[in-house]
């Protein structure tokens, strides 16, 4: 009886275990004779793994689910020996398998031992993987095969970190390779002192999903010429990359043969001939660097190894874990085969084992081969069995064959045939003539056309496991190439967008810039700018193409950065502080009529970490919108970043994943679920919201949201619902609740009901700074999701936001929401539903709410039945909507605490479903984020203007710095060119003499001193005035916008009472009212 742990290893090594031709092959270079004999039977639910050759010639074999090594007879005369078990003595149960075996130096091997796996086909939080050290050298045996002294074994070192560990290679005789095929890496441990590290991660050793359940990445390793050969189960091919002499990469990897079907563990003889174990096919490929083939071998094979001696180089052994029902009765066995060596090419042909029905009691079967002339048109039954101790043998083992398969078509496999072979090679060769016929396409075109595909898979491929955006855009920009999508984005004519009125736009604004006319280009600028100009914001426009949309778009977008970036320098060079001041006037009208943009996080548990890729992917791109929004998890990520810097960030994003994150249970005291029952019958909920509370007080501190806005000047939104049905969600943010402690928010939008109870939110006392509850009357919050998981429409009300980036990951929304960009071609294109489906759909939603409002209004549950109804029928999708990849299989742990690893691929899937966004990102934003900056720019210039102080004393005839135009209101509309001429004009006859200028000079109290200070970032309007005192070192940040556009005093912020008078004198003395 297998246990749980053993059970689920061999679910899950059933995935570890044909290739495509590449070059035409001769009749005359295939082997005439082959000889197979098998040397070892294991009897049912044995599993061999991988096998080793030692100097001898006695062939290593390692087993899973009874982990040990054996050690069996070349020539099959003596039986099968136990070097050493580990599931014996007082280790046992703590092993799954061995897995991985190598040899450094003579006789001197080391073995990847796995430890203990759960259900779920992951290692047990207390396991590990090991490295064990086999010594032969005290192995003694006698003539008979009776075993003396046996060898010596020895624990290594834990691999800690590594997930399950596989397969094996020496580099040289202090350090050998192990691949980790969970993770997708490979390790160097150094066998002296048994110290390791990731020494090769390559994209190609990935899984092609992350996380793909039951599937590995990296299998079989092998270091050959300078290379690091390796098989990718999941991916179905073999691929290698060039290291130095220390095992590191030292080149690009590349794919050696591609479309096989879960490769194994494999072999290559001294010519650099592959021999890959494929068990779902049942066979065994060889892979010559001139071309591929696929062989029919036995039930499963698992590994392939080569002969070592002199008399044996020609012999291959081979292992199987005996078919895929390896649960049942089906058999292990090790064979080897003789086989005749082309000089140009090497195939080797087995027959599949026979049912377990033809087996003797003792589990021995003997194949005797004759040989037997082998054609390209006809296969030839090869293999005869003969049965001994009295069994009954077939009664003929006739099998058809296949009809003739022409030249290069023909070529792509020689075995012994059975009946699924003979309908899959029919219906092939039925297939490749009709298109042969039907495209007309020659040889080499068709081998062009195959090489292209297998080249777009690898592509796809590696932007799936890309770890960086630079590698997916690198991916992209060459898939563009091969589909070739960039002839349609130099097309000018398109349905999807009106192209001629792009192009006028971009002609105008390129005319102004080149001529310098700043009173042409404040004007285009002031009306013409638009986020949807001539429908170019179309999402269909991004379906074409990888990366970036049409030529003429990329064009138009640059062109107008280029224009307010020259506005702006041309300001600064010709215009004196009354002429930058209208233009910052004009500036900020633009802006207004532009619009803003905002960043929404929804909710979703654990899964909400996914917000942590798509924050950072943004924030590297400098794409990052000033408003940030989140609703319960995501509240949690937006409101860590929002409290830090741009200079804290970088240290934030590389340390995040390592803090606590142990909101649901301290950790190392974990509930279960009697205790978790227990609270729910008591409280009303089953988690304990104190442990959320005091991480997110650890995290973000006692910081307010007003202290966060002027720290960071970040615009952050936390959404709260009522947790009655009489009251409106709230948005809370500096405007609204500016002296609310932000930890206190952020736990109780994540109070789920019946999870956490309702959490009360905690402000600070204005003048003692302590914490006290918010409101004097008893209210409570729940979570933001319930009533407002995307607060798009208070966000328009509050910031004239009307462009929202949407980052969602509720499991329970996802599956339902359109996916409406992406390109429309390829493995990468993700499949939307029928219109049909969408439509009962709604249609089912509609009548449930309805349901619900009667239920509701008959005064049935009306609380609870309120609340579903509005997580119903809210809207969770925005204008860019970013889904990262959630994975099902993590759903049981979705109130679990976080731990390292899922933080760290949690944040990368984020990234990597961000990346394909940013160039529609970037075309929406980034004339926003522009004009962020010129008004920035253009607030610096005014504020410090040397003549600032002499305007404001001369007055100019009523005209006021603060209000520059006739009708003494900010930001007025001017709508026809002529009006700008005219007010330029104005402004320069209002010029104060320069003779009448004042030369005496503020005097600055000497108890201070003033200063400018710029915060660097991606986000604009971060200017402050900074007064230092120097008697009390205390430092002032002042809103410049608030202290020059004539805010009333009420408005600054408060400074310590003792030096309130100080600062009022040294501002009156520079002009400030």
């Amino acid at each position: 009886m297998l246990v749980s742990g053993e059970f689920i290893l061999v679910s899950t090594l059933l995935s570890l275990a044909s290739a495509s031709p590449t070059a035409a092959i001769s009749a005359s270079q295939w082997p005439t004779d082959l000889k197979v004999k098998q040397l070892a039977n294991f009897g049912p639910s044995s599993w061999i793994e991988n096998l080793a050759i030692r100097h001898s010639g006695d062939v290593l074999a390692t087993q899973l689910l009874n982990p040990r090594i054996l050690q069996v007879d070349p020539d099959g005369k003596l039986p099968p020996i136990v070097i050493h078990s580990w599931a014996e003595g007082a280790s046992a149960g703590e092993y799954d398998g061995v897995l991985g075996i190598t040899e450094t130096r003579h006789d001197e091997f080391f073995a990847a031992v796995a430890g203990q796996y759960d259900e779920t086909m992951m290692l047990l939080p207390n396991s590990t993987n090991y490295i064990f050290r086999v010594d032969f050298s005290t192995l003694k045996m006698s003539s008979t095969g009776e075993v003396l002294s046996n060898a010596t074994v020895t624990k290594l070192t834990n691999l800690e970190g590594s997930q399950l560990v596989n397969g094996a290679a020496t580099l040289n005789e202090g350090a050998i390779l192990v691949s980790d095929s969970y993770n997708g890496w490979v390790y160097k441990v150094d066998v002296r002192t048994g110290a390791y590290d990731v020494i090769v991660d390559d994209p190609l050793m990935k899984k092609s999903y992350a996380d793909s359940e039951g599937k590995i990445g990296v299998n079989g390793i092998k270091v050959f010429g300078g290379h690091l050969y390796w098989t990718n189960t999941d991916a179905g091919l073999l691929a290698r990359i060039k290291i130095n002499e220390d095992g590191k990469p030292c080149g690009a990897s590349e794919i050696v043969a591609s479309n096989l079907t879960e490769p194994d563990d494999f072999t290559l003889d001294e010519n650099g001939t592959a021999y890959i174990a494929l068990g779902p096919l049942n066979e065994v490929s060889v892979v010559h660097p001139g071309g591929s083939s696929r062989l029919a071998a036995v039930d499963g094979p698992t590994a392939a190894k080569l002969g070592r001696q002199h008399g044996d180089h020609h012999r291959l052994y081979f292992s199987t874990h005996g078919g895929s029902n390896i649960l049942s009765n089906n058999s292990t066995a090790i064979y080897n085969g003789t086989i005749s060596l082309s000089s140009c090419f090497v195939l080797v042909n087995f027959f599949s084992v026979p049912p377990p029905s033809l087996y003797l009691p003792n589990g021995w079967l003997s194949l005797n081969v004759t040989p037997t002339t082998m054609s390209l048109f006809h296969d030839s039954p090869i293999v005869q069995p003969k049965c001994y101790g009295g069994a009954k043998s077939r009664s003929q083992l006739n099998v058809s064959t296949t009809p003739a398969r022409q030249r290069h078509i023909l070529t792509k496999s020689i075995s012994i045939p059975s009946l699924p072979s003979v309908v899959r090679n029919s219906l092939s060769w039925a297939g490749d003539t009709l298109n042969a016929y039907r495209d007309g396409a020659s040889r080499e075109q068709r081998k062009a056309l195959t090489d292209i595909e297998d080249r777009k898979q690898v592509l796809y491929l590696r932007m799936r496991n890309a770890v960086s955006y630079e590698e997916w855009r690198n991916c992209a920009c060459v898939l563009d190439e091969l589909e070739d999508n960039n002839t349609w984005k130099q097309t000018f004519e398109c349905s999807e967008y009106n192209p001629h009125l792009v192009q006028e736009r971009l002609k105008q604004l390129e005319e102004a810039r080149i001529s310098c006319d700043v009173s042409r280009m404040l004007f285009l600028i002031r009306t013409s700018l638009s986020r949807d100009l001539g429908n170019m914001s179309n999402a269909a426009l991004y379906r074409h193409s990888h990366v970036g949309t049409k030529d003429l778009i990329d064009r138009y977008i640059t062109t107008a950065l280029d224009t307010i970036s020259m506005l702006v320098e041309l300001a600064g060079k010709k215009c004196d502080v009354l002429e930058s001041r209208y233009m910052l006037d004009q500036l900020l009208a633009a802006r207004q009529a532009f619009g803003r943009s905002a960043l929404l996080f929804s909710g979703g548990a654990t899964f909400g970490m996914n917000h942590i890729g798509v924050l950072k992917a943004l924030w590297e791109a400098k794409l990052l919108p000033r408003i940030i929004s989140g609703a319960s998890a995501g509240s949690i990520v937006c409101a860590v970043f929002c409290t830090r810097t741009d200079d804290e960030l970088p240290a934030l994003l590389d340390t995040y994943a390592y803090g606590d994150f142990a909101v649901f249970d301290e950790e190392g005291q974990e509930e279960n679920i009697l205790q978790k029952t227990a609270r729910f019958l008591k409280h009303g909920s089953f988690l304990d919201i104190s442990h959320l509370a005091r991480v997110m007080r650890n995290w973000l501190g006692d910081i307010t949201f007003q202290e966060a806005y002027n720290r960071t000047r970040r615009i952050l939104n936390i959404c709260v619902s009522s947790a009655g049905v009489y009251e409106l969600p709230r948005l809370l943010n500096y405007i609204t609740a500016p002296n609310v402690m932000i930890w206190s928010a952020v736990a109780v939008s994540c109070s789920v009901p019946l999870v956490f109870t309702p959490f009360v939110l905690m402000g600070k006392d204005p003048l003692t700074g302590e914490a006290v509850p918010w409101t004097d009357f008893h209210k409570q919050y729940i979570d933001g999701s319930v009533d407002g998981d995307l607060p798009m429409t208070r966000l328009s009300e509050m910031f004239n936001v009307n462009h929202f980036i949407v980052s969602q990951v509720n499991p329970h929304v996802v599956p339902f929401l359109p996916k409406d960009d992406g390109p429309s071609h390829g493995p990468m294109q993700t499949s939307s539903s029928p219109s049909w489906l969408h439509t009962v759909t709604h249609l089912a939603k509609d009548e449930i709410l309805h349901r619900m409002t009667v239920l509701s209004d008959l005064g049935i549950f009306p609380t609870s039945l309120t609340k579903a109804a509005s997580i119903m029928n809210q809207k969770y999708y925005g204008d860019i909507n970013i889904y990262p990849e959630i994975s099902y299989a993590n759903f049981p742990r979705i109130l679990k605490n976080p731990t390292t690893e899922f933080m760290l691929q949690a944040c990368l899937s984020g990234e990597r479903a961000t990346w394909p966004k940013l160039g529609r990102i970037r075309n929406h934003c980034a004339i926003e984020l522009a004009l962020d900056s010129a008004i920035q720019q253009m607030r610096v210039r005014v504020a410090f203007s040397p003549s600032l102080l002499d305007l404001r004393n001369h007055g100019l005839n009523g005209h006021s710095i603060d209000s520059p135009d006739s009708s003494g209101g900010r930001g007025r509309m001017l709508n026809r060119r002529s009006s700008y001429d005219h007010e330029m004009e104005r402004m320069e006859r209002m010029r104060p003499n320069s003779g009448r200028r004042s030369t005496a000079q503020p005097k600055l109290d000497r108890r201070f001193k003033i200063e400018a200070m710029t915060a660097r970032g991606t986000c604009p309007l971060t200017e402050h005035i900074v007064l230092t005192s120097i008697m009390t070192k205390r430092i002032y940040p002042l809103q410049s916008d608030q202290y020059f556009y004539g805010a009333p005093h009420g408005d600054r912020q408060r400074v310590c009472s003792q030096d309130h008078g100080m600062v009022s004198r040294a501002l009156s003395e520079l002009g400030r009212p």
